[in-house]
């Protein structure tokens, strides 16, 4: 199914599709896959929906390649936009508002569930004016900027962590939604291993575009390292024969790529996790009950995977490190080298992984709020 097109939208109301649930993301992964799959559970229950954001995004190649009807819109970003930017950007904003409120009339969702990045922020503030639902999911202990300003509008705001929005009445704690794929092979079908044994497998993810300074620090570290470690890296497209080179000239057995496809399988082959510490990954490892290193990207807003991983970090569930360390290459090497010696503090983490993942269907319950919004008096569910 191809995203509506601007000709499309100008022809009018009659040719808008309508929809139950207008879901709203977009900017970065961590909204977009979480939002992905909510949607796709909504749809195979038989409701009728559409995906809002930003024009030739991420959003958008990820609702089309799933079939579902994406609706463009172009909203301004509140950071990064220069002097000139931020003087023309309450100007901006209005008129996506204006537009929003014609999209919002032609599609008549029953509820709007949106995830975060600038793009809801018109969409929540007319679903509002209008008299719809409005339903949030943060994914991130520290909440963004979009979600900040429509919690105070919301009807309900979902966590995935339990301490976000912990002032908001209108706040339950979730989780985060895992993929299909992920879910279906979880925590709560394996067991904690009895025998960790050599080479210690160690699956590294910089996130899905990689980071320069991560990928090379990450190999200084193994370069400390002796032939006890299997190394799978993902390190994006910018330097991954750079990266493959690298490991090449220190003889160790590494397999390089730029993406990783099947996460899944990944996380099952994987003994540690060395990783990014957004939101989202971090619910994969605990959900493996991987034990995990966790390195906060510095330049996210507000820092908030740093406060990600100290949470998971403080229960005993992850080990932290942070990028701009003098010594961050040693401290991996040593924790890595920590574990392997002493297995029994592995598998401590190992469990501490296990039994913070909730075990609850996330999905389910999320889903479950979703419906509780919905009224279908004038509305027939379809399936499709």
């Amino acid at each position: 199914m191809e995203s509506i097109s601007q000709k499309e939208l100008s022809k009018g109301k009659e040719n808008m599709p309508k929809c139950d649930f207008l879901i709203v993301a977009g900017g970065t992964g961590g909204h977009v896959f979480p939002a992905l799959s909510v949607a796709l559970e909504l749809r195979y229950i038989g409701y009728r929906l559409s995906w809002l954001g930003q024009p030739g995004s991420l959003e958008e190649r990820i609702a089309t390649e799933n079939n579902i009807n994406f609706i463009p819109h172009t909203s301004p970003p509140w950071h990064g936009a220069g002097i000139l930017g931020k003087m023309t950007l309450v100007t901006r904003l209005t008129a996506s508002c204006f537009k929003a409120w014609g999209l919002l009339n032609d599609l008549n969702p029953k509820v709007i569930v949106a995830f975060g990045g600038h793009v809801t922020v018109p969409v929540g503030i007319n679903s509002w004016l209008q008299g719809r639902k409005l339903i949030l999911h943060e994914q991130n202990l520290i909440p963004g900027k979009a979600n900040k300003l429509l919690a105070y509008i919301a009807d309900k705001i979902m966590t995935g962590f339990a301490g976000a929005f912990s002032t908001k009445k209108t706040t339950t704690y979730t989780g985060n939604p895992l993929r299909r794929e992920i879910s279906e092979i979880t925590s709560k079908t394996q067991s904690i291993k009895t025998g960790l044994a050599t080479p210690m497998k160690v699956l590294v993810l910089g996130g899905s575009n990689g980071s320069d300074k991560m990928n090379h620090l990450i190999v200084d570290a193994f370069a400390m390292l002796g032939q006890d470690f299997k190394v799978w890296h993902q390190t994006g497209k910018r330097n991954l024969n750079e990266i493959k080179t690298r490991y090449l000239e220190l003889h160790k057995d590494a397999y390089v790529e730029e993406f990783i496809e099947d996460m899944a399988s990944a996380y099952q082959w994987a003994d540690v996790v060395i990783t990014r510490a957004g939101a989202m990954t971090i619910a994969e490892v605990l959900a493996f009950a991987k034990p995990s290193i966790l390195i906060p990207n510095p330049r996210c807003a507000k820092n908030h995977q740093l406060y990600n991983a100290m949470s998971i970090a403080d229960q005993g569930a992850a080990s932290c490190t942070l990028e701009d360390m003098p010594n961050f290459a040693t401290e991996i090497s040593g924790k890595l080298m920590f574990w392997l010696a002493n297995p029994q503090e592995y598998y401590k983490v190992s469990k501490a992984a296990k039994e913070l993942h909730d075990t609850e269907d996330t999905l389910a319950r999320i889903v479950s709020i979703c419906e509780e919004f919905y009224d279908a008096s004038d509305v027939v569910k379809v399936t499709e």
